[in-house]
């Protein structure tokens, strides 16, 4: 194969195509179908050599299969392709063409995303049916219930979203599903809309959307940034618009309270890997991006920051300081990772005044040990399962306070912040690690294993509201935190029965009726423990010890089902724990007896902490009942709380 290469300046280059691929291999690792005899050798990480203006260059050979296919399709078009026409040896030239990548992508005429070869011909095909038989069926509806028919308004959006952000073309696409076509998911299955009914298309689509590509962090930016995307599979292609309308179908399904199935169309969630921007706002800045693409991978961890930039000025309808901030530190050439990691951490809570930072560190799965506990390892791509800071405000009033904040060649920093109170006993399980450790695998149908993480929250509850079989059905630390508790009291920092705060923070005060609103609290007038006692009394209990009126069995409704998803969703790698004074909690399963829950200036959750000697390490931000709305700093202004400085480390 032969190329022929150019020079132009940006401002005056004529209309071409940037691809946008994968250099490794393209596909997941439990799709490969390399012969045992090759395992030690992987086609897709060996150069294949082609001639650019007559000498030989080597290229990876997704990227050549991706020339050969457009070879035939696309031969007339210019093309811009990272590997080719940028220099990688050359440090200097790479760092200028960084700061370009942004205005390379959206100046294209289109973005053709290349996701592979098919490996299977029949699982592609059915995928892609999928996808269009979801589109028809939605399509035939709009045109029979809207004057204007979905030609029509299906041109105004694109042209509205031309120029756009791919996050904020999903926004709009999203709100327009939620104002104008509600009434298509009711009493709907969306399985049904398929050329089959069974679980085999869904699972085609799932391996589909679990290709590398959308594993990417500079894919994101790519298709993040062009203005017209087109998806390619081998010879087969769907427009990226196309795509994303399908799996807002999908999410608006999954989230419909009318919906027929009880339980989501897709329970791997793969299809957000296409909708991964969706819970970022219309104007997001550099950290709101950072925490929604952690879980994409970079080959250079630095990469992580620098990698977005280009969105991150996309967004912004005037110049950013913060983007330009960090944009300057692409030349500094000697800049280590675990720096600019520290300096990205120490930017948002000094100057700035924002602990978000702190919800998106991981200390206990960090690749670079040496980094302080309070700064994230943007190079784990691990999600982080953090609290939403749209739901609470647990430092009402206050704004951050930063006593000693580090230079860069110092770990410390110092935060003010009420003590609250210490961790007492923390219900932990093997048996919940082993779950969860399946659930890594989010290709996994994870709905039934979900579900088996809930047998002991049920079973404490049903124990100690019957009192006499605690010992029968609980064990360990689960006995003793039930028996911490009084069951048929009220708890006091919110003056509910305790039975109603035991679930409220299990579901963390999370409503899943409401998805369009920012207030996403369970109301007061909503009793939860109704909604969950004869279930937990079920789920808990073996038959022998339920009382005889709760053995017939009754069927569950979908909206039990929808609070059951809740549930799941929030107790996933948390545990439950009760603190010396008897209050009641969710924080991440590495938590501990005897930390510390505190609430620092500023912060919109608790945050545990671990103390030692005079310092304390950063575990993770929590959730504490009738603690998320300024009540720990109103008991520091009567006297009752003490406020201190913490010095993290």
């Amino acid at each position: 194969m032969e190329l022929l290469m150019a020079n132009c300046d940006i401002s005056e280059a004529p209309s071409y195509l940037a691809l946008s691929y994968t250099g490794g291999n393209p596909y997941i690792a439990h799709q490969r179908t390399t012969p045992k005899k090759d395992t030690d050798f992987d086609r897709y990480l060996k150069d294949t050599i082609v001639l650019v203006n007559g000498v030989e260059f080597p290229i990876r050979h997704n990227l050549f299969e991706a020339l050969n296919r457009f070879s035939h399709t696309h031969s007339k078009k210019p093309f811009w392709i990272d590997s080719i026409c940028i220099n990688e040896a050359d440090p200097v030239e790479r760092i200028e063409q960084i700061k370009l990548m942004g205005d390379i992508y959206h100046q294209a005429e289109e973005v053709p995303i290349w996701l592979g070869e098919i490996r299977n011909e029949i699982q592609t095909q059915t995928a892609l049916d999928l996808i269009k038989g979801m589109l028809r069926a939605f399509r035939s509806w709009y045109d029979a219930n809207h004057e204007a028919g979905f030609r029509r308004r299906w041109d105004e959006l694109i042209q509205m979203t031309e120029s756009t952000p791919d996050a904020i073309d999903q926004k709009r696409f999203w709100e327009w599903l939620q104002l104008e076509c509600q009434s298509f998911f009711d009493g709907i299955n969306i399985k049904s809309l398929g050329i089959r009914t069974d679980d085999r298309a869904w699972d085609a689509l799932r391996r589909l959307l679990s290709r590398r590509w959308f594993d990417r962090l500079w894919t994101w930016q790519e298709k993040e940034l062009a203005r017209h995307a087109t998806v390619h599979i081998g010879d087969k292609s769907v427009l990226w618009a196309e795509l994303r309308l399908s799996m807002l179908l999908i999410r608006a399904h999954d989230l419909s309270e009318t919906r027929l199935t009880p339980f989501p169309a897709m329970p791997g969630r793969e299809y957000l890997h296409v909708l991964d921007s969706l819970n970022i706002g219309r104007s997001p800045d550099l950290l709101d991006i950072m925490i929604n693409v952690r879980h994409r991978d970079t080959q250079l961890a630095q990469d992580k920051i620098f990698g977005v930039l280009g969105a991150a000025a996309a967004y912004c309808n005037k110049p950013s300081d913060v983007v330009a901030y960090f944009s300057r530190f692409v030349s500094h050439r000697y800049l280590t990772t675990q720096d600019l990691y520290k300096e990205f951490s120490r930017y948002w809570i000094k100057e700035k005044g924002d602990l978000r930072v702190l919800q998106a560190c991981n200390p206990s799965t960090k690749k670079m040990a040496e980094l302080p506990s309070w700064v994230v390892d943007w190079s784990d791509t691990t999600p982080s399962h953090q609290l939403s800071t749209r739901l609470y405000n647990a430092a009402k009033g206050t704004q951050v306070k930063v006593e000693h904040a580090h230079h860069i060649n110092s770990n410390g920093i110092q935060l003010r912040g009420v003590r609250v109170d210490r961790i007492k006993t923390v219900c932990h399980d093997k048996n919940m690690e082993t779950i969860e450790g399946k659930l890594a695998n989010y290709s996994l149908q994870w709905d039934p294993w979900k579900d088996r993480l809930l047998q002991r929250y049920a079973g404490m509850y049903a124990a100690g509201v019957r009192g006499k079989s605690l010992s029968a059905s609980l064990n360990g630390n689960w006995l003793q935190a039930a028996r911490q508790i009084d069951w048929n009291g009220v708890y006091m920092p919110t003056g509910q029965p305790m039975r109603e705060a035991y679930w409220r923070t299990l579901l963390v005060d999370h409503n899943p009726y409401i998805t369009a609103s920012a207030d996403q609290r369970i109301v007061d007038e909503v009793k939860i423990h109704s909604v969950f006692d004869r279930w937990a009394w079920r789920r808990g209990f073996t038959r022998s010890l339920l009382p005889t009126t709760m053995r017939p069995r009754k069927p569950t409704s979908i909206s039990f089902e929808r609070w059951l998803e809740t549930l799941q969703g929030s107790l996933l790698f948390k545990r439950f724990f009760v603190t010396e004074t008897g209050l009641i909690g969710l924080a991440p399963s590495d938590i501990q007896d005897g930390d510390l829950v505190c609430v620092f200036l500023g912060g919109r959750v608790p945050f545990i902490l671990r103390q030692k000697g005079d310092h304390y390490t950063l575990v993770k931000d929590s959730y504490l009942h009738g603690f998320m709305d300024g009540r720990a700093i109103e008991l520091a202004h009567e006297g009752q709380l003490e406020i201190s400085n913490f010095c993290l480390m």
